[in-house]
């Protein structure tokens, strides 16, 4: 008799032959091949946003080649293999390692984006997601996806208490990610990068695009282009509020001066000068 374990290894082999058949259909890239798109992205710079333009426009599928090991910081083997291959575009939000570069260097990708935004506006979108999902998910979530403890008097504090909480846990974390990447960034060797940043997306996605493919030496034709809505509500767009923490943005209800300040205080002037973010 067949065991259950012999005919579940069996689908899973079917499913595999099944799906890298229907892959060239779902996914046909122009029919070209088409180099790996690699971005490693900031939380909250719109990366999801970029990621689907980058699926529609290319025809490709997207993996996600990171988030495992011991420190869930690594890559994953199978992924990577089949990311090198080209076809495809993967979005990570890895933290900054050197040895990354001579990993990809390895399989064979050449080429990565790193995506950064103003942290104070960063800071301000990150707090805005927690309060979408609070309600529902609780502190557990908040805890989960800040990577660390989560005061209980959180559920009871108000938004802008909140806040605060976040600009003096996770926004040093968001500077200490920019400042490691742009260091690998900067330093280049086997793997060149393209440093871009929120602004230019929300300036102009369409021109943003198009310098992301120039980058990947991409021959696309103008009709390629497809730049998703930006309608609040759709394709992760929950606020037009886009850097409510930068001294000249509008926020609504208006921030307190020492909110702000915090939110000064932690962005180095280094990264302000070169992004020629607002300064305090």
């Amino acid at each position: 008799m067949i065991s259950r374990k012999h005919v579940l290894d069996r689908i899973e082999r079917a499913q595999g032959r099944f799906l890298d058949r229907l892959r060239p259909w779902a996914y046909p890239a122009h029919g070209m091949t088409l180099p790996p798109v690699l971005m490693f992205a900031l939380l909250k710079s719109g990366s999801i946003y970029i990621q689907r333009a980058l699926r529609r426009t290319l025809e490709v599928e997207v993996r996600h080649i990171g988030g495992v090991g011991a420190s869930g910081n690594w890559f994953s083997y199978p992924e990577l293999c089949r990311f090198a291959q080209g076809n495809a575009v993967s979005r990570e939000h890895m933290p900054p390692r050197p040895e990354f570069v001579k990993v990809l260097a390895d399989f064979n990708i050449r080429r990565a984006v790193v995506h950064v935004r103003d942290p104070r506006g960063a800071i301000l979108s990150w707090t805005n997601q927690m309060e979408r999902h609070l309600p529902k998910r609780g502190l557990g979530y908040v805890a989960f996806s800040c990577e660390q403890d989560v005061p209980d008097v959180y559920l009871q504090w108000s938004f802008e208490e909140r806040l605060r909480w976040q600009v003096e846990h996770m926004m040093p974390r968001m500077v200490a990610w920019i400042e490691g990447w742009l260091e690998i960034a900067d330093r280049g060797g086997k793997v060149e990068f393209l440093v871009t940043d929120y602004a230019e997306l929300a300036r102009d996605s369409r021109v943003y695009l198009r310098k992301l493919l120039d980058f990947y030496e991409v021959r696309y034709q103008e009709d390629w282009l497809k730049i998703p809505r930006r309608d609040v509500g759709r394709n992760n767009i929950h606020s037009q509020l886009l850097d409510a923490l930068s001294p000249d943005a509008q926020a609504r209800p208006p921030l307190s001066p020492e909110i702000s300040a915090l939110a000064n205080a932690a962005l180095p002037r280094r990264l302000i000068d070169r992004f020629g973010w607002t300064r305090a």
